[in-house]
């Protein structure tokens, strides 16, 4: 019968393997400002394409969505109370987050 040692059995091991992504890139489709904001959001777009978005609460409750046709848009979010909320821009299949804070 052949019996191996738990560290024997390993002991051919490759010892300098990298596993995982070094780096994940986020898409950056627009910037928001202020944040954060007390009555309005300027939502500017770094890509040409209409852009979709969604403000959810930190909950993921959905609250409103908009359309980005403009390289600028101005969001009025006075109705909001203060807190953490939750933009989240959709281009095709990708999306980017973004947390704001009204104020």
């Amino acid at each position: 019968m052949l019996k191996r040692s738990f560290s024997s059995a390993f002991s051919n091991s490759a010892t300098n393997v990298k596993i995982g992504i070094d780096k994940v890139s986020k898409p950056k489709f627009v910037t928001v400002s202020p944040n954060p904001f007390a009555k309005e959001i300027t939502i500017t777009k770094e890509i040409s394409k209409p852009l979709i978005l969604e403000l959810t609460d930190m909950h993921g409750r959905y609250i409103d969505s908009y359309k980005l046709d403009h390289f600028k848009n101005v969001i009025n979010l006075s109705h909001l109370f203060n807190g953490i909320y939750l933009l989240m821009v959709k281009a095709d299949d990708e999306v980017q987050n973004i947390k704001i804070i009204k104020q």
